[in-house]
């Protein structure tokens, strides 16, 4: 094992995602995202949301593009990370009551080169989003039968996963 990357103002990197064995990208707490072209050689910051959380990274494509962060707002890349915009399309439903802000995810997995998946949050409630149209539209499926709280998402194909989480029993 090799540091690549130095800890940025106290910050840590919670995810790490790879399209190709050039070509990544890392994120985490202090809302920065950083980008690699020749394999994690060299990194270059890409953008830094101040305050905001990024939970995770997962790209589509080169261009297409996704964070989840733990403070809400879910954000979308179509140029490779150059320009990110947040989606308000109200994916998640206003819990009752509403402790917690919308469009939290813990987990995102990118299946193929449509479909990805979301869940969350590690505080509750347990939910499953998913799109199948690059992030144009989702589906939002309750998973409060099956847990409290879900933290990590693995798609093996566009329709056979797993998610993690955990309950009270």
């Amino acid at each position: 094992w090799q540091e690549v990357l130095g800890q940025a103002n106290g910050s840590r990197y919670d995810d790490v995602f790879f399209l190709n064995e050039n070509l990544g990208w890392a994120a985490g707490s202090g809302g920065y995202v950083l980008k690699t072209i020749d394999g994690g050689a060299n990194w270059s910051l890409q953008l830094q949301l101040d305050d905001i959380y990024i939970r995770n990274i997962e790209f589509l494509n080169e261009d297409i593009g996704f964070l989840g962060t733990l403070e809400g707002g879910f954000y979308k890349t179509v140029d490779g990370g150059e320009h990110w915009n947040v989606i308000t399309d109200n994916i998640v439903p206003d819990p009752d009551p509403p402790f917690y802000p919308n469009e939290v995810f813990c987990g995102l997995d990118a299946v193929g080169t449509h479909t990805i998946y979301g869940c969350g949050t590690f505080y509750g409630p347990a939910y499953v989003v998913k799109s199948s149209d690059s992030g144009n539209t989702w589906e939002y499926i309750d998973m409060s039968a099956y847990a409290e709280s879900l933290v990590e998402v693995l798609f093996i194909d566009e329709d056979t996963g797993f998610v993690s989480g955990g309950s009270s029993n």
